[in-house]
């Protein structure tokens, strides 16, 4: 039987978050380059407006990589 890696990740103080539609506008294309990895069973998307992101992996060597991919794109890389 194959194993899944589910993958979610809350946004910590997206209540926060001044500009909100830009806020989600980086979570959509953080997703979205997450979602170009080899092991994602699942693509990437945002959950609850913008508190959260989920996806399934098909194997958990990359759950690391994909988790600073996700951090860089959504919270440190410029618009």
């Amino acid at each position: 039987m194959p194993e899944f890696y589910v993958l979610l990740a809350a946004v910590v103080g997206s209540r926060a978050v001044d500009d909100r539609a830009e806020f989600r506008r980086r979570l959509d294309r953080a997703c979205e380059r997450a979602s170009r990895h080899d092991e994602v069973h699942t693509p990437f998307d945002v959950l609850k407006r913008v508190e959260g992101i989920g996806g399934v992996l098909s194997a958990g060597t990359s759950i690391w990589s994909v988790v600073v991919g996700l951090a860089v794109t959504a919270v440190v890389a410029p618009v």
